[in-house]
């Protein structure tokens, strides 16, 4: 799951593969949020990735929307940070 490469968004049309994703950035965050660790990098990365997915998934946002621009600049700050 990476914004860096911008492919996760490149077949949003395939079910397994978006609904795949969708599941393990909830899984991730639900995990995190859990722990009590919400605000770690990787649980906001997972968040913000989860968002991305399911609203272009659904129809929601456009994959170059202004929602989806801004989440993944805040995606790619906390890859930085985990790194």
């Amino acid at each position: 799951m990476t914004s860096q490469t911008g492919k996760y968004l490149s077949d949003i049309e395939n079910d397994e593969y978006m609904l795949t994703n969708i599941f393990k950035a909830e899984v991730i965050d639900t995990y995190y949020d859990h722990r009590g660790q919400d605000n770690t990098p990787l649980s906001l990365f997972a968040f913000d990735f989860w968002q991305n997915t399911k609203y272009t998934y659904r129809g929601v946002d456009d994959v170059n929307s202004h929602e989806v621009k801004a989440n993944e600049e805040q995606m790619d700050k906390d890859l930085a940070k985990m790194c």
